[in-house]
């Protein structure tokens, strides 16, 4: 079987895993007034939104990519698979932030990260990623990327691609390394401080330390995500610095990009960074208290709906058999007065 064959197919089945997934997940926090009130719920929907464009457009297009040769499908799949690169990166930054100022704030957390203030970093973070994946589309005369393999408009330039990758690719990568170190040794002491009141059995102590127990799930869930986009997104960040800083350029050269060893590292980088989609809204959707519970409040409506439905199909039915056996008993009726 054809290796490109091969790839369209696991990219398809990708595609709709992550469609799926993530469209389930947006639903669900959409639908839930108090999920939509938690400013970590709300950067994580951030990211989630990433993925379902990942799902709808970049892989799709990734696997049209590999067949069919057009300017417009070149263009837009370029620009699409920067935008949700950068954007989780983005996104990643913003949710580690979010979790470094909870555990130095703790009681003042609340009052200064409010929903609004989120909403608010979310659309510029949303502006700012967008306004530096379109440069690529001005036709700047600098320095042209390593591989220019198709007539494409959307050409990054060399410099922009080095700085986007350091500033907002690498030096993201480390604070969110580094952030998850702190976040991590933070849990063990909350963990270590709750053990010593459950020993200690302070009624009082024990009360107030609800909402301690209420954050620290929080943020292990995050811890999760992190670690999930950590090593995701290793492969593609050192592929990527590789061959923009053409590294070892006797090796990592035009050639060995073309060559069968070359495609399938390209492609492994890539559906390596694609997994993540479906990962992290794992992690966060099916371990997250709040959205279990909605989530199980709607399969059971669906479940009413069914029933009824079922219930409604099974007396027309009945009602059909009813008629029919009247419409016979009088026909049979009719035919015997006119035989006597």
């Amino acid at each position: 079987m054809n290796a490109k064959l091969v790839y369209a197919i696991l990219l398809a089945v990708l595609s709709v895993f992550i469609v799926l997934i993530n469209s389930l997940c947006v639903n669900v926090i959409m639908t839930s007034k108090r999920l939509l009130q938690n400013p970590p719920t709300l950067l994580i929907a951030n990211l989630i939104v990433v993925h379902l464009i990942q799902g709808l457009f970049v892989v799709p297009l990734y696997a049209i990519d590999m067949f069919y040769v057009n300017r417009w499908a070149c263009d837009f799949y370029r620009f699409t698979s920067m935008l949700t690169f950068y954007g989780s990166c983005i996104g990643v930054a913003l949710l580690s932030i979010d979790r470094l100022l909870a555990i130095k704030m703790l009681t003042s957390y609340h009052l200064t990260v409010t929903k609004t203030r989120v909403i608010k970093l979310i659309i510029f973070s949303w502006i700012y990623v967008g306004g530096l994946c379109l440069i690529p589309f001005v036709p700047l005369k600098m320095a042209k990327p390593i591989l220019l393999t198709k007539q494409c408009s959307y050409n990054q330039p060399k410099i922009w691609s080095i700085l986007m990758l350091v500033i907002n690719a690498f030096l993201i990568y480390l604070f969110v390394v580094f952030s998850y170190v702190l976040i991590r040794r933070k849990l063990i002491k909350i963990c270590v401080f709750l053990n010593k009141l459950t020993i200690n059995n302070q009624y009082v102590a024990s009360i107030k330390s609800t909402k301690s127990i209420n954050f620290s799930k929080t943020t292990l869930l995050v811890l999760w995500l992190v670690l999930c986009y950590a090593i995701t997104w290793a492969p593609t960040i050192i592929y990527l610095l590789v061959q923009h800083f053409e590294l070892a350029p006797s090796f990592f050269n035009e050639k060995f990009y073309k060559s069968n060893i070359g495609e399938i590292l390209t492609f492994f980088v890539k559906y390596v960074n694609f997994i993540d989609a479906i990962i992290a809204p794992i992690i966060y959707c099916f371990n997250h208290q709040e959205f279990q519970l909605k989530l199980k409040a709607k399969v059971r409506k669906l479940s009413k709906k069914k029933k009824k439905n079922c219930i409604a199909s099974e007396s027309d039915i009945d009602l059909k058999n009813i008629s029919l056996s009247t419409i016979a008993q009088s026909c049979n009726a009719s035919t015997n007065s006119v035989l006597q």
